[in-house]
């Protein structure tokens, strides 16, 4: 925010090749208390001024003056977008960012971004599609071809075949896989949780999960995004809410894998169930065919319309081979696997075993297949890593998977994961999990008579402890905990020692507006 006169100074070093990145704004509000203030001004405008000073020299580099937008019923908006060559070399120079004019208009300045077009560092774009189950994937055994594109950027990857998430919900997953545009759905993943911290661009509504065709909304966006920033070395983050339920994308991939005898063309399953209270409810085989037919037709929608047109603009645009592109989900989704529907309730498979995709630049580790366990953890230093940046002091719980990657480490990694009690409006009591190579750990606070009274149909009051093999037991239906007494114990004392060595951060707690209140409803999250 300027409000004219004012200055801004900054000490800066500019790179080889340099350009000087950024928008410039102004506002009219005719329902703002400067409306008398405004109209006294007239339509004189904003002069916006960029100065370098450099060796005790000044010189403007850029001088544009925006007019008030015209009077309208509403706020409007006159702002555009500038660069600037500065054609020197790592020279120590100071450049001050100057309005004047219309005092009591609202002025500001967007993002200004320093960079280098000689840059070499490789490029990285995440991307993460919400509520997707790694078995759901052909490049995971999936017989239905539901990924025709995400296989294809498989066979130029590094495909990681066990990878886990840290949470069967949203928030605290993506929490730990983000620990630089991003395009979000919003809501879990928005500003008012913190995603939008260290982003120098962050929109949160391109790919909003309210509409049949977020996916397709947020290559658009992702897109242009990327035309305009192409020079650029970036690291761009891409979320979108398909799969996730209500199951209604475009035809026809909608009624691809749905049968001829299906009663189904769309559904939101919590509304379908009855609400929360019928989340264990027992459906019909052919409904619960139909879940899954709509389900694998939102991912086929989302490799059609999101995938498949990024990895093309990425070639054509001369990016595909300098950029590390990464594949991933938050979490799966159950269809009745163990007596429920959706995600969040349990730490089964279904919702912790998440597709990890990575195709490296020049496709370095082009079709290497890594089956040990690996967390969504290791996401960052990996990336880190590869970018030549030292993540030594910053107290990472993962670790980088370029040992995995280069043969020189066959281990299964550890990975941890628990669902909190309470939380989204549940009653669903807390759960939480441990590896030991591919012995699986569950422990589970055993449900409360208050809270079994929430359910219609309430769950089987589970065992406190669960333990699975999952190389001979993946579909974890052979629950071990009595014949291997002695592992459970030592899995359970080394659980208790990461609680109790955990650091607790202060943090401010998300207020609760109306509008966040009604996304969450209908994404199904709370009643």
């Amino acid at each position: 925010f300027s409000p004219p006169k004012s200055e801004f100074v900054f000490d800066v070093i500019l790179p080889k090749d340099g350009v000087l990145d950024f928008g410039i704004g102004i506002v009219r509000d005719q329902n703002s208390e400067r409306t008398q203030a405004l109209a006294a001004d007239g339509e004189k405008g904003v002069e916006f001024i960029i100065v370098l000073e450099m060796k005790g020299r000044r010189k403007t580099i850029f001088q544009k003056n925006l007019m008030l937008p015209p009077r309208q019923e509403s706020r409007t908006l006159n702002f555009s977008m500038n660069k600037v060559d500065l054609p020197y070399r790592l020279e120590k120079a100071r450049l001050s960012f100057m309005t004047t004019g219309a005092e009591s208009a609202f002025v500001y300045w967007y993002n200004p971004v320093l960079y280098s077009r000689a840059s070499q560092r490789p490029n990285v774009i995440l991307v993460s599609i919400d509520t997707l189950r790694a078995d759901h994937l052909g490049t995971y055994g999936y017989t239905r071809e539901t990924s025709p594109a995400l296989d294809s950027l498989a066979q130029d990857s590094a495909v990681f075949l066990n990878t886990f998430s840290t949470s069967a919900w949203t928030l605290p997953s993506h929490a730990s896989m983000l620990t630089s545009a991003a395009f979000t759905g919003g809501v879990y993943v928005g500003s008012r949780y913190g995603f939008s911290k260290g982003f120098d661009s962050f929109s949160e509504r391109q790919g909003d999960f309210s509409v049949p065709d977020a996916a397709e909304r947020a290559f658009q966006s992702v897109s242009e995004w990327i035309g305009q920033n192409q020079d650029k070395n970036f690291f761009l983050f891409v979320h979108t809410y398909q799969p996730h339920s209500p199951y209604d994308c475009p035809a026809p991939y909608s009624s691809e894998f749905l049968g001829h005898d299906s009663q189904l063309q769309k559904v939101k399953i919590l509304d379908y169930l009855g609400g929360r209270e019928g989340t264990f409810k027992p459906l019909s085989e052919q409904e619960r065919q139909d879940f899954i037919g709509l389900y694998d037709g939102e991912i086929r929608y989302t490799d059609e319309r999101l995938i498949k047109p990024l990895l093309s603009r990425l070639k054509q645009l001369g990016l595909y081979n300098r950029t590390l592109v990464i594949v991933t989900s938050d979490h799966g989704e159950e269809f009745f696997d163990h007596g429920g529907w959706e995600h969040g309730h349990t730490l089964y498979n279904e919702l912790l075993r998440v597709p990890l995709i990575m195709k490296f630049p020049g496709s370095k580790f082009r079709g290497k297949r890594i089956e040990p366990i690996v967390s969504q953890v290791d996401l960052m230093p990996t990336i880190l890593e590869e970018m030549g940046i030292d993540d030594k002091n910053l107290g990472l719980d993962g670790r980088s998977l370029h040992p995995l990657l280069k043969g020189e480490s066959r281990d299964d990694r550890v990975f941890f994961a628990d669902r909190k009690s309470h939380v989204t409006d549940t009653n669903t009591s807390h759960r939480i999990t441990l590896n030991d190579g591919k012995m699986k750990l569950i422990l589970n606070k055993v449900f409360s008579p208050k809270a079994l009274t929430f359910y219609l149909y309430p769950p089987p009051q589970t065992s406190p402890v669960e333990l699975y093999d999952l190389r001979e037991d993946p579909a974890e239906k052979k629950n071990i905990a009595n014949t291997q007494a002695e592992l459970a114990r030592r899995l359970t004392a080394q659980m208790d020692s990461l609680f109790r060595n955990a650091r607790p951060r202060q943090a401010a707690k998300t207020k609760m507006t109306k509008e966040l209140e009604d996304q969450l409803r209908a994404l199904g999250y709370i009643r």
